[in-house]
């Protein structure tokens, strides 16, 4: 935020100072101002330069940098085995408390008789999860089988009805005290229609369910024959034409 106002603060001196100027002079200061600024990090890199020669001379740099790396690798060594001692630690004394909470809750004297009884309890708690869970599978399948049982009812109600409404149908077409005459009167036309519909369904299984055979010219004769029947035995069909004459 800080560095933001500076910048603007700096933007709008250098705008003031360029109103001021003509365009010649601005560019003039400006490029004076770069060239102040560069000698001054000239002048920077050079002691900079110097300080790290003073530090570090060149005669010695490669040695003197190999030991301060040393000493680095060495401390940071120091540094991660002493975090692993003190993590040892926190771990061996949590360890040990809760090798005391263990002691604690079940003391040795004690112990198997403990361990005994919880795992009796442990076996008794998961032999009524189990026996529970057979209570839901059970009930489920039960009310399952109840409600198919309830849909079929249902069912045969509905064709019941539909029975029952039919044989009334015919009761009140064919009343009982007249049906036989009825009967009489109507057979004639039943069997008719019943030969009609049986005759429909062998002409439409006869022509209309028939496929178109594939023909072809008969080899040494003039006339067409089946291709089927000259492709499923083409051999026997040429003896047969060596002992027959030409059409």
């Amino acid at each position: 935020m800080g560095e933001e106002i500076s910048m603007k603060y700096v933007l709008e001196k250098l705008r003031e100072k360029g109103k001021e100027m003509g365009t010649d002079d601005w560019m003039i200061f400006v490029l004076d101002k770069l060239k102040e600024w560069l000698v001054v990090l000239q002048n920077f890199g050079g002691s900079l330069i110097a300080k790290v020669d003073e530090a570090f001379p060149p005669e010695t740099r490669a040695e003197q940098l190999k030991h301060w790396l040393q000493v680095a690798k060495d401390d940071w060594m120091i540094f991660v085995l002493d975090k692993l001692k003190e993590w040892l630690v926190v771990l061996q004394n949590f360890g040990g408390s809760l090798i005391a909470k263990v002691d604690e809750a079940f003391p040795p004297e004690t112990r198997a008789e403990q361990l005994k009884h919880w795992l009796q309890v442990a076996k008794d708690e998961w032999m009524i999860f189990v026996l529970d869970k057979l209570k839901e599978c059970f009930f489920w399948y039960t009310n399952d089988f109840l409600t198919k049982k309830k849909k079929f009812e249902e069912w045969l109600v509905a064709l019941q009805n539909f029975g029952g409404s039919l044989i009334a149908k015919v009761d009140e077409s064919f009343p009982p005290e007249t049906r036989a005459e009825q009967l009489k009167h109507w057979f004639p036309f039943i069997i008719a229609g019943v030969v009609l519909v049986i005759f429909f369904g062998c002409c439409r299984r006869c022509c209309g369910g028939r496929r178109a055979v594939k023909m072809m010219k008969a080899p040494g004769r003039g006339h067409r024959m089946p291709r089927s029947a000259f492709e499923g035995n083409p051999k026997s069909y040429f003896r047969g034409l060596l002992g027959k004459p030409t059409d």
